[in-house]
């Protein structure tokens, strides 16, 4: 099968598309037409020919958010980026839906208020905190220990020092962090007592 698109004129900052589908070789349709698609043939084309146009219209969209990471996405993540072992990622996942950072629905993993808020606050004040690659190192790093290769005090001191960083933006807007987590749990809060907190599944 051939799917393809072949562009018409092209007047200045305007672009013409038109796709359809062409069966070229049945292959496997021979024994199971089952699943042979609908063709639609583009006529033949060449630079100068006139189309007439039969209509016209605008459409108007707006962009939609991408949806929302499952929980078989998010562990393929997760040992992407080495953050815990195939033992203890099931765990992660769980502590966070017990601090009501995320619920399960659908198999979907769907952020709460308290969760947007606190990456929200993070991406302000503690970037390196929700930065993957940050937990990722820090993994690495225990596992060369238990090599030999690293000192568990060399460990300590380096991600000592970058956790003293991130505490000291903290401290620095505090007033700002303690707001938006005060006003996120009004709103967990609000829900939880409106009825709409959805079942774990």
């Amino acid at each position: 099968m051939l799917r393809g698109k072949e562009s018409s004129l092209k007047p200045p900052g305007i672009k013409f598309e038109a796709s359809g589908l062409k069966i070229i070789e049945r292959s496997f349709l021979v024994i199971y037409p089952y699943e042979e698609p609908s063709e639609k043939v583009l006529p033949r084309l060449k630079v100068g020919d006139e189309l007439r146009i039969i209509k016209a219209w605008i459409e108007e969209r707006e962009t939609e958010p991408p949806p929302y990471l499952s929980e078989s996405e998010l562990l393929r993540l997760m040992k992407k980026y080495g953050i815990g072992t195939d033992a203890t990622m099931q765990d992660h996942i769980h502590t966070n839906v017990i601090r009501g950072y995320f619920k399960i629905r659908n198999k979907q993993c769907i952020p709460t208020p308290l969760g947007k808020a606190v990456i929200n606050i993070l991406s302000k004040t503690g970037n390196e905190l929700i930065d993957p690659w940050f937990r990722s190192r820090m993994e690495k790093s225990l596992m060369e220990i238990t090599r030999g290769s690293l000192k568990p005090d060399d460990v300590l001191l380096t991600f000592k020092d970058e956790a003293r960083k991130i505490y000291e933006k903290f401290v620095n807007r505090q007033g700002e962090v303690a707001r938006e987590l005060v006003k996120a749990l009004r709103e967990s809060l609000s829900r939880s007592k409106g009825g709409n907190s959805s079942k774990e599944e």
